[in-house]
């Protein structure tokens, strides 16, 4: 990306296949309607940012729950 702003070279073309469909798909099937989302182990889900403090709580809480 920085070579193509800076230096105006084009980034090499895409040598395999990226399923958009099947991707956007599995992610309504989750229901994710937006970026970031945060799946944890025990399938806890943050929408969007977290700041660290709250992500580590949020993983030690689903670390927790999986012990049960």
């Amino acid at each position: 990306w920085s070579a193509w702003m800076k230096d105006n070279k084009k980034p090499a073309e895409k040598t395999c296949d990226t399923p958009i469909d099947a991707i956007l798909e599995f992610g309504m099937k989750l229901g994710v309607q937006g970026t970031p989302a945060i799946f944890f182990e025990d399938g806890s889900r943050a929408n969007g940012w977290l700041p660290a403090d709250q992500l580590k709580a949020r993983l030690a809480d689903a670390a927790k729950n999986l012990e049960k």
